[in-house]
C-alpha cells in the first residue's frame, strides 16, 4: 500500500506538477488534500512525519496559481461512470479502512500495530479515495489522476494475489476485485477522455459550402 499510493500515485502527482502545473490545478488540490489526511491520520502516531509534510505543503504553497486550490468550477456534467466507480470503491475501502483504525487502536497484530503499519494504510487508502472521489469532477488534471489510480489498483490487486495471507493484504477476493477496478479506471478513463476531446468538435457549427 505505502510503495502503490506513495511511489505511484503521489509520485506520479507531483512528476506531473513539475512539468506542467498551470495546466493540472486538481492535482495540486489532491496533494493539499493529502497534506490535510497525513496530518489527521498518521501524524498522531509518527510525529516523525512532520518535515515530510513541511516539504509537500511548500510544494502547495509554491503554486504558481494559488487561486486555483480554492477553485472548484468545473466545465460540464461530472463523469457518471466515474462517479459509480468512486461509489463502489468507497463501499470497499470505508470497511478496510475503520478496520485498520481499529486495529492499530486495539494494538492488534503485536509488531504491525507497534510499527504503525496499520494507521500507514489506512492514511494510503485515504488517499486513494480521495483520488477516486477528485477524478469525477473532470477538471484539469483529472485524466492523470485516474490513471494513476487504476495503475495503483492493478498493482494492488497483483501483490494481493501474490500474498494473500500477508497480514493486511486484500487476499484473493480483494486482489480481483481491485484488478477488476484497476482496468475499469483506464477504460473508463480512455473512453470519458474521447467524450471531452468530442464535445468542443460537435459543439461548432457546422458551415455550408
Amino acid at each position: 500500500m505505502w510503495g502503490a499510493v506513495t511511489g505511484i500515485l503521489n509520485g506520479g502527482v507531483l512528476l506531473t506538477l513539475l512539468w506542467r502545473p498551470r495546466q493540472n490545478p486538481l492535482l495540486i488540490q489532491f496533494m493539499a488534500l493529502v497534506i490535510i489526511g497525513a496530518a489527521l491520520t498518521v501524524l498522531p502516531f509518527e510525529p516523525s512525519l512532520l518535515f515530510v509534510i513541511v516539504m509537500l505543503t511548500l510544494v502547495v504553497i509554491a503554486y504558481p496559481v494559488p487561486r486555483a486550490l480554492l477553485d472548484f468550477s468545473h466545465e460540464g456534467p461530472i463523469s457518471r461512470p466515474l462517479f459509480v466507480l468512486s461509489i463502489a470503491t468507497a463501499l470497499l475501502l470505508v470497511p478496510y479502512i475503520v478496520r485498520l483504525t481499529l486495529w492499530q487502536l486495539q494494538g492488534f497484530g503485536g509488531e504491525h500495530a507497534t510499527a504503525n503499519q496499520w494507521i500507514s494504510d489506512v492514511e494510503h487508502s485515504v488517499f486513494l479515495l480521495l483520488a477516486t472521489i477528485l477524478t469525477i469532477t473532470k477538471r484539469p488534471g483529472w485524466r492523470t489522476l485516474s490513471i494513476l489510480t487504476g495503475v495503483v489498483f492493478l498493482y494492488l490487486g497483483v501483490a494481493a494475489l501474490m500474498l494473500p495471507a500477508y497480514p493486511g493484504s486484500w487476499g484473493i477476493t480483494g486482489g480481483i476485485l481491485a484488478l477488476i477496478g484497476g482496468s475499469l479506471y483506464l477504460m473508463v478513463t480512455v473512453s470519458e477522455a474521447r467524450k471531452t476531446m468530442r464535445a468542443p468538435a460537435e459543439a461548432l457549427p457546422s458551415v455550408m459550402p
